[in-house]
């Protein structure tokens, strides 16, 4: 079986200020690194090896800077500070890796989506963040804390379907235990079914546990 591993070196974070006042160059999209050494920004700091997603770049004065969206990132890291978004100097502070199969599920809402948003801010919330974990929280809100938070060890994506791989337990999550020693003892199965007008459906563990990830035409 082969397995994509998600050691130190594919796991990260990201940070970033406003600096977008008057670039001389700028994209946007998503594209990933992973921090050679710990980054500080305000009153976040990423250790050595945080992996993260960078949403927008800017050359300012010959030097490149990055912006990141905190809710993409793990709880521990991300309740450092209040803001959303925080941008940070580029150089060799980040090394550039690939996406991963994880990386378009950053957010699935348990059920089914209504036509009321602060309906659909208490369902339940699963989240594979960029930087390598496994969270579940009670409700959307991102100040909350997460009713678990596991560290996944491996991602193996065949078709329609996602298994995630953790050493320890996803509590609260339907997941198998499918060993008894090393780093892929546990395994969550996510499956994709099928896409509606506004939002893509997802089973989680087993068919009837059926989640939502909201598309840009909702």
């Amino acid at each position: 079986m082969k397995l994509i591993k998600l050691g130190l070196s594919a796991l990260t974070l990201t940070l970033g200020l406003s600096l977008f006042g008057s670039p001389a160059m700028a994209s946007s999209g998503n594209s990933y690194a992973v921090s050679t050494t710990t980054v500080k920004s305000g009153k976040v700091t990423l250790p050595k090896n945080t992996r993260v997603n960078f949403i927008y770049k800017t050359n300012k004065n010959n030097k490149t800077y990055g912006r990141i969206d905190l809710n993409t990132i793990r709880y521990k890291l991300r309740h450092q500070t209040s803001a959303r978004y925080i941008t940070v100097r580029i150089n060799h502070n980040f090394k550039t890796v690939k996406a991963n199969a994880a990386d378009k599920l950053t957010t699935l809402v348990k059920g089914t989506p209504t036509t009321s948003d602060s309906k659909n801010a208490k369902l339940p919330v699963l989240r594979l963040t960029t930087d390598g974990y496994v969270e579940y929280f009670k409700t959307s809100s991102m100040t909350q804390k997460p009713v678990s938070s596991t560290k996944i060890t491996a991602l193996k994506k065949s078709g329609n379907l996602l298994h995630v791989y953790a050493k320890s337990n996803m509590l609260k999550l339907p997941d198998r235990r499918i060993s008894h020693k090393g780093n892929y003892q546990y395994r969550l199965a996510i499956r994709y079914n099928q896409q509606f007008d506004n939002y893509m459906s997802y089973s989680v563990g087993h068919m009837k546990n059926v989640f939502f990830v909201m598309t840009r035409n909702a």
